[in-house]
């Protein structure tokens, strides 16, 4: 067994799996940068022992192992929480109350991700004739497919547009229509400006009319979007939308809802992409390993649906970690449970509400 693929064992409060749904989500960000060379899938195997350096320093960084977490932090999270809320539940208990951390177990994270394109095409043209064109002379027009094209970034929803090789070519001015001079703009071909000018001494207004000195009397001027050629360089522009969708479920996440989970800084465990992307077969936790099939599962329904409207580029599964605790605070008689999780120290109370306050927001999560 490829120690690659190996990751912790983890267990529930309950000492049972659990998996937490999380909605699929098709993500398309707006944005334009230069074309690339595209990057080719690969398969990536990490173990949470043996991450790059790189990696291992961020890791260092933002990282908290469960059992370096005292209660002191636990109660700091809580002041955290609500050092930014204008809320009438007492923060003097959290500085007062007892704090008891019941449990402490790692929740996973299995995510599916599934990058895919959309190409389209349109004439366009410019007015700047003095560039040197890109015509079929420098080499076949590509089709819309063939052109390699690299993502501003991968597994995230983006768009790009690019002027299409080797498809220069003159156009007719749509604004003189091949003339090279327009109406004057000055005098409205009349040739001629008439000017008012009113001298205050006699309080009288006189009226001159002068030959108009943009087109000298002519009535025309030179076309300003082909700058007198009569034609303008027309070229086909790409349109490359990019997007994401994700499949994600949690495992072990006790009764923390699957969304704040996801949100929360995690350890990466594991990662492996690729196009023709699957499960391994060969993690330690059974979990793990059934939480996986079943997203292979999901994804290949999702591609089927993705396929028909767009092109698949490359596909990614994670597994990330991330600790979580469950704390008992105990003040003036009355006690209630809540949970810290995430490296970043989050916090879910659902039951503050009813237990100290009438006003606080059910669900409260701050990254400490």
């Amino acid at each position: 067994m490829s120690s690659a693929n190996q990751i912790p064992s983890a267990h529930s409060p309950n000492n049972e799996p659990v998996q937490q749904d999380i909605q699929e989500m098709d993500q398309m960000d707006e944005t334009d940068k230069n074309p690339t060379n595209p990057e080719e899938g690969v398969s990536i195997s990490v173990d949470a022992s043996h991450n790059t350096n790189e990696r291992q320093s961020a890791d260092e960084e933002q990282s908290c192992s469960m059992g370096s977490v005292t209660t002191e932090d636990v109660r700091a999270a809580l002041a955290q929480l609500f050092s930014s809320k204008s809320c009438c539940w007492p923060k003097r208990a959290i500085k007062e109350m007892d704090i008891t951390i019941n449990k402490m177990w790692s929740c996973y994270v299995c995510s599916w991700d599934i990058f895919s394109e959309e190409r389209s095409a349109g004439d366009y043209y410019r007015a700047d004739i003095n560039r040197m064109m890109d015509t079929e002379e420098y080499g076949p027009i590509p089709k819309l497919w063939e052109y390699p094209i690299s993502p501003p970034t991968r597994f995230k929803g983006g768009r790009k547009t690019i002027r299409w090789p080797h498809t220069d070519h003159k156009e007719t001015c749509p604004e003189c229509r091949g003339h090279c001079r327009v109406t004057c703009t000055s005098c409205s071909g009349s040739g001629t400006v008439t000017r008012s000018q009113y001298d205050p001494e006699t309080g009288k207004h006189t009226t001159t009319t002068e030959t108009c000195s943009r087109c000298s009397g002519t009535g025309r001027m030179e076309c300003p979007e082909c700058q007198g050629k009569g034609y303008v360089i027309g070229f086909v522009m790409a349109t490359v939308n990019y997007y994401n969708s994700n499949i994600s479920l949690v495992l072990y996440g006790g009764d923390i809802p699957p969304d704040p989970i996801c949100d929360a800084e995690s350890s990466l465990c594991f990662e492996k992409e690729g196009p023709d992307l699957q499960a391994p077969r060969d993690f330690e936790n059974s979990d793990i390993q059934e939480t996986c099939f079943d997203l292979e599962n999901r994804a290949a329904k999702r591609r089927a649906e993705i396929e028909e409207k767009r092109r698949i580029n490359n596909q990614r599964l994670m597994v990330s970690e991330l600790p979580i605790i469950e704390a008992y605070g105990t003040w003036k008689g009355k006690s209630c449970v809540f949970w810290v999780y995430g490296n970043d120290l989050r916090v879910y109370a659902p039951y503050y509400e009813e237990m100290f306050s009438s006003c606080c927001t059910i669900m409260f999560s701050v990254c400490f």
